[in-house]
């Protein structure tokens, strides 16, 4: 056999990528939550259009991220293994994937388009000369991962393990266990049944936006790179813009313990910056968010977990975390780039802290009870902090937003509710 070829190390290979799937999507939206997009932020009509054009650009490339998270969550589950969340927690150091460029969240301006470029470059473009790689350091640890230079080169290495293990052995209960378009609002999200249909999913998350073999302006890196074009040539003839918010670059709460000390950082030669939210209203906030972003993953996992169950509480869990995506961590993450860090200047942003890495029960009426108590505690906490931001005066814009997401988060929690009422 294939000494590059087992199951063990491709479930490891998947793993990975789901690492890094979750962790682009989090880069973009970051970068979108930042975009002014009201005439209160002082941009005239003209910018707000093209501003929450941008914004609504870099959210459907996110999305395409979840999408292909989903994917690989599919493909875990055809070849023994389960839908993954974990990842580290912002910011990450260039050293912890062979990609050799740090994992940042970070303002929209024209340095994240490039680290965006990088991500998403196609195998024939070396967008590298921001973040060249690092040179050896006989002091770090040999990693034992694939030394991939792009997710693209992931993806391959992930295609040739399941080309050379026997099709019949790696596949386990072939359909069993994957979603569809039937229970998560993903249209391209492809069931992995065979050698087939795994390849035929790969094609997809590559085509849309790592490793393709040429510039197309629909995948991630044509967006990012049109969208770069247009604001390169806006600072051409008006000099520099601020098109965002003075939002922090990966900001903090609280130090996590598998956090890399900020001394760590210059010596990976990243330039890397933290900031540490002071501010009570915006800790609070941040606080609000990491919460319903987790809880956001644990319907979306227990339903991919339980995805061939005959039970409610199945598709009530993967409605509601496709609602708390769209109608409250967009809204809220917006609005919590407009408010004060606590540091001169600069405002706060979400951190998207993963706590420990949990799944809900697959007993149905477990599941519903312990899923409906949080957001019921959720959503007190949402108005809480929409009352609180009247409070202290924040501008119209975000205190709406925050009112908008909280009522979002209650009529979810009520959903799920009347659901646990009734039978598995």
């Amino acid at each position: 056999m294939n000494a590059r070829a087992s199951r063990a190390r491709l479930l490891s290979l998947l793993s990975e990528a789901c690492e890094l799937e979750h962790a682009l999507a989090c880069s973009y939206l970051y970068a979108a939550f930042s975009i002014k997009r009201d005439i209160a932020d002082g941009i005239t009509w003209a910018e707000q259009q093209r501003n929450r054009l941008w914004a609504s650009r870099i959210y459907h490339v996110a999305a395409q991220e979840m999408l292909h998270l989903a994917q690989a969550w599919n493909l875990l589950a055809a070849v023994g293994g389960m839908p993954y969340y974990a990842r580290p927690n912002f910011p990450l150091a260039a050293r912890h994937y062979p990609l050799n460029v740090a994992l940042v969240l970070r303002r929209f301006d024209l340095a994240t388009l490039d680290r965006f470029l990088y991500y998403e470059a196609p195998a024939h473009n070396d967008p590298r000369a921001p973040y060249r790689p690092l040179p050896p350091d006989a002091s770090w640890p040999i990693d034992e991962s694939f030394p991939y230079a792009s997710v693209g080169e992931l993806y391959d290495e992930i295609r040739h393990v399941i080309g050379h293990i026997e099709e019949q052995r790696l596949f386990l209960r072939p359909g069993v266990r994957q979603a569809g378009p039937q229970l998560v609002d993903f249209a391209d999200v492809i069931p992995v049944v065979g050698r087939a249909s795994a390849s035929a999913a790969i094609d997809r998350i590559t085509l849309q936006g790592e490793g393709v073999t040429e510039d197309r302006e629909d995948s991630h890196f044509g967006v990012f790179r049109a969208i770069r074009r247009e604001l390169t040539a806006i600072e051409a003839q008006l000099g520099p813009v601020p098109p965002a918010h003075p939002v922090a670059d990966n900001p903090y709460v609280r130090r996590r313990r598998d956090q890399i000390p900020a001394a760590v950082f210059p010596s990976a030669g990243d330039g890397i910056e933290t900031t540490e939210i002071i501010d009570e209203l915006a800790v609070l906030a941040v606080d609000l968010f990491d919460d319903i972003y987790v809880s956001m993953l644990q319907a979306m996992a227990y339903a991919f977990v339980n995805v061939d169950a005959d039970s409610p509480t199945v598709a009530a869990l993967a409605r509601a975390s496709l609602e708390l995506m769209t109608t409250v961590i967009k809204p809220l993450g917006e609005a919590v780039c407009q408010l004060p860090s606590g540091q001169p200047g600069v405002n706060a942003g979400p951190t998207f802290a993963l706590s420990r890495h949990s799944y809900l029960p697959d007993a149905g009426d477990v599941s519903r009870v312990v899923y409906g108590e949080r957001l019921v505690e959720l959503a007190g906490h949402a108005h809480l902090l929409a009352a609180a931001a009247g409070v202290h005066n924040v501008p119209w814009p975000a205190r709406r937003q925050l009112e908008g997401a909280a009522g979002n988060v209650a009529r979810i929690a009520a959903d799920v509710t009347t659901c646990a009422g009734s039978r598995s």
